[in-house]
């Protein structure tokens, strides 16, 4: 099980940091790759990253909601703030995935570019925040 968990880091970590110099450096390179090819390549691990960022703080706050009385504050803070952060990042990134895949770049609206915006970086973020947790249990057991 330790092996599924530093696999499943290493991909969040991994991914993480792809959609994080993308984001970022993508002005730089956009004429020779085209931003927006590179972004429907990344959007079918994203979408996996997502559902599996979603399991995994979905178990963790099942857990800590059944060790109840012997969860510190913080513990409750971390789990419910991952939790709920990855279900915003879920609705957002497949609302507007779905309806880029359904109209594709002619029919994105600037409301969607705007939640694009918002999306990418949430996703470096949990993505990243759900990683380090799974290396930090790993590397416990």
């Amino acid at each position: 099980m330790d092996r599924v968990r530093m696999l499943a880091a290493v991909y969040l970590l991994a991914l993480a940091a792809v959609v994080a110099f993308h984001f970022v450096f993508n002005s730089f390179y956009r004429d020779a790759l085209g931003a927006i090819d590179v972004w429907a390549v990344l959007d079918w691990p994203i979408a996996l990253g997502t559902l599996l960022a979603l399991a995994i703080n979905y178990r963790r706050l099942r857990t800590r909601e059944r060790n109840g009385a012997h969860a510190t504050m913080r513990e409750c803070l971390e789990t419910g703030t991952a939790f709920y952060a990855t279900v915003l990042l879920a609705l957002w990134f497949f609302s507007n995935w779905f309806n880029f895949l359904a109209v594709g770049v002619e029919g994105e609206a600037t409301v969607n570019a705007v939640v694009w915006a918002l999306v990418d970086p949430l996703v470096v973020l949990v993505f990243a925040a759900t990683g380090r947790g799974l290396w930090r249990e790993g590397s416990r057991s």
